[in-house]
């Protein structure tokens, strides 16, 4: 299965063999947002987000596996994507307060929660578990940066003329778009401890010449005593559950059983 094309905005199809709820909620900003929901057999929900110029369909093959394993999940396309509304894209700076809303739907529906999230998705997600005490458990594939901050110190010319230019994009968006520049994924990974992370970092990424493992590795460091690593170097970004796709789903499901243990409240 190939992730598809999803330039957004754009409708999104459910698929006729996922039996999932077509959603609404709002968002920060007063967005609506749109999505999935299937209810747990576990009393556990996953929220999966996507990454940048998708939608949420680019995750139903994760969403699928989670089910299989009796997880719920809630699917839904990030601002300014798919069927979501807004007009504005800021690196996912202010979808945090998007995946408060999310919670604020599961309340009642799911004894414990996780999220996935992929590249823009991971970075948010890593960012919404830091400000979220409710959010248990976070497994993040090619986690972007949010800030200059999270890029590593450069190994070679190409690197440091793209890190040099990092914090001018950074206040360049923040000015386009009123959007204060927010906490870096650096400064959010220690307040998730003790709440366990799964990083995957694949062989290539689209901003990192040296590819995205030289990005995701100093976030492992920070939090490696309740944090897990695995590397898939011949894979591109987001492409691992291609490449491995019997081990990824085995790794998938058993981090997230941690949602099925009573201690996990």
């Amino acid at each position: 299965m190939t992730p598809p094309s999803c330039l957004a905005p754009s409708s999104v199809e459910l698929p006729a063999d996922f039996p999932a709820q077509e959603i609404t909620f709002t968002g920060g900003d007063n967005l609506k947002l749109s999505g999935w929901y299937i209810e747990p057999h576990n009393d556990a929900v996953v929220i999966l987000l996507h990454g940048y110029d998708a939608n949420r369909t680019q995750l139903l093959w994760q969403a699928r596996q989670l089910l299989d394993a009796g997880f719920g999940i809630l699917l839904y396309d990030l601002r300014g994507h798919g069927e979501s509304e807004g007009e504005q894209r800021t690196n996912g700076w202010r979808d945090v307060d998007d995946v408060a809303a999310a919670l604020t739907v599961l309340d009642g529906r799911a004894g414990n929660i996780g999220i996935y999230g992929f590249s823009i998705g991971g970075q948010v997600a890593l960012r919404a578990a830091a400000e979220l005490p409710t959010i248990h458990a976070v497994f993040v594939d090619g986690p972007a940066g949010a800030t200059a901050a999270d890029y590593p110190a450069p190994a070679n010319i190409q690197e440091q003329f793209i890190f040099r230019l990092a914090p001018i994009a950074d206040r360049m968006l923040s000015d386009r778009t009123g959007t204060p520049i927010p906490n870096s994924v650096v400064d959010a990974l220690p307040t998730i401890a003790p709440r366990p992370i799964y990083f995957v970092a694949t062989g290539q990424h689209p901003q990192i010449p040296g590819g995205e493992i030289r990005l995701i590795k100093p976030f492992y460091e920070l939090v490696k005593d309740h944090a897990q690593w695995w590397e898939i170097p011949e894979a591109g970004h987001g492409g691992g559950w291609q490449t491995r796709a019997e081990e990824y789903a085995m790794k998938l499901t058993t981090f997230f059983a941690v949602l099925e243990q009573s201690d996990a409240n």
